[in-house]
């Protein structure tokens, strides 16, 4: 009797176990990848990304919510690169448009390389600098230009200095005349010598480069202003500024600078004035030349306005 009680035990146990291996949802519900629990929950197999819906808060719903915003946010992206894309001169360029028929977004010009006549679209204030170191605006329509008036009635870029320039797509330059002393502006001390050093008055005899000149055979250094040296870019283009401005011949004053009576290798150091023109303001004022800043802290004419303004 009691063999036959074990043996119908036995098969009890047996036939428990099998059933819970081959119905997870007996017992305690499944681990891992079986997802849910017991009460009769329903498991989500389905896959969300890299994992599976179930184990992702929020379900499927969310994981789709979050997957939409990207592509969305995607597709705008997209769309802002081809938006830029197509207006670059480049792309313009590949889809069949002349160099000279390039359009350039609001608020920026068309200039090209000199050296192979790319178009670049530029602000107008970069495209000023770079027509005046050698690149070229738009070509212009008067086909012989001779003067600096007829440079500004085709429409070229005038550069708002003392005196005006004119530059042309051909790289033609020119400088506005200046007719009498009455006519032009005064700028300051351009009468009289300031402080106590030498005031010298005299005949240019050279333009040695675009900070040194000769009077009357005597070197002069411009005072706090500088340029490139003539085998440096843009040395030769403010050597040759100067010469337009103030050519050989022409009369100067030149006013010491207090500051630096001791010179600078030979030469006097000072203002220079023509034609009513401060040729060390002028040349800063042409983005030609900078401010010699490490002197600004002896020089005479530190706290005048020109050197202020360009940053003593």
């Amino acid at each position: 009797m009691k063999v036959f009680l074990l043996i119908f035990i036995s098969i009890i146990l047996v036939t428990s176990v099998s059933l819970a291996i081959n119905h997870p949802s007996f017992g305690y519900g499944g681990g891992g990848g079986g997802g849910g629990g017991g009460s009769g929950s329903t498991l989500d197999s389905r896959v969300c990304g890299d994992k599976l819906c179930s184990e992702i808060p929020g379900g499927r719903e969310a994981w789709e919510r979050k997957t939409n915003t990207k592509e969305v946010e995607g597709e705008m992206s997209n769309t802002e690169q081809v938006s830029s894309l197509s207006n670059s001169p480049k792309h313009q360029i590949a889809n069949g448009v002349l160099p000279k028929d390039v359009i350039c977004k609001e608020h920026l010009e068309l200039i090209f390389k000199s050296t192979d006549g790319t178009p670049v679209c530029v602000k107008p204030e970069t495209a000023k600098k770079l027509i005046e170191r050698g690149w070229e605006g738009m070509p212009s329509p008067i086909s012989s230009i001779d003067s600096f008036e007829e440079c500004v009635a085709a429409g070229n870029l005038v550069m708002e200095s003392y005196p005006r320039q004119c530059r042309t797509s051909d790289g033609k330059h020119f400088v506005e005349s200046i007719l009498t002393q009455s006519d032009s502006p005064k700028t300051e001390q351009s009468k009289n010598c300031s402080g106590n050093a030498r005031c010298i008055s005299g005949l240019v005899t050279q333009i040695v480069d675009g900070d040194t000149i000769n009077v009357d055979n005597e070197s002069i250094r411009f005072a706090l202003t500088s340029t490139p040296e003539l085998n440096e870019y843009g040395g030769q283009e403010a050597k040759e500024f100067l010469e337009k401005i103030c050519p050989v011949g022409s009369q100067v004053l030149v006013d010491e600078d207090d500051g630096q009576t001791e010179g600078s290798y030979g030469r006097i150091v000072g203002v220079v004035y023509c034609n009513d023109m401060n040729l060390n303001e002028v040349i800063m004022d042409a983005d030609l030349g900078y401010l010699s800043s490490g002197f600004c802290y002896k020089s005479e004419f530190s706290t005048h306005a020109w050197t202020q303004r360009h940053g003593c």
